[in-house]
């Protein structure tokens, strides 16, 4: 079985942290609640971006946070389930919007690290696009709407 150089980088806490913390995998980092400058640090050195959530109606009706912080970061993302924030990235040509479903997930990933052409062409259109997505900018946005 070929072994692949991906390595995931988990950063958070909710209720399935646990999940996590018993992993002992050499392609696993996990690191729990950190604070946002020591999150922005270790994804600004991320590849990809994962937006993996349930299949509750939340999930599939509101637009994962996460998807904005990649997109402002440069990082093209994958999203599951289907959901709005998803389908804004595959639209935008910035990642990929799949159905929760491991084979599915796991073939986008692959086909990001295995398709350099289909990779870079993310990465273009996420740095043409990304600057609207930045915290900054929607901050400014928001805050000339009010004036």
């Amino acid at each position: 079985m070929h072994k692949s150089k991906i390595h995931f980088v988990v950063i958070g806490s909710g209720p399935k942290e646990n999940l996590l913390r018993g992993i002992e995998e050499e392609n696993l980092s996990f690191f729990g609640r950190l604070t946002n400058s020591e999150t922005a640090n270790i994804v600004s050195k991320c590849h990809l971006g994962l937006s993996l959530r349930d299949n509750s109606i939340i999930s599939r009706e509101a637009f994962p946070v996460k998807l904005y912080e990649y997109m402002g970061a440069g990082i093209p993302s994958i999203s599951t389930p289907i959901n709005e924030g998803g389908q804004l990235i595959e639209r935008l040509k910035m990642g990929l919007n799949v159905e929760n479903n491991e084979e599915q997930i796991i073939s986008s990933i692959l086909k990001c690290q295995k398709d350099r052409v289909f990779y870079n062409s993310l990465v273009k259109n996420i740095l043409v696009n990304s600057t609207e997505f930045k915290r900054e900018y929607i901050i400014k946005k928001n805050l000339s709407s009010l004036v």
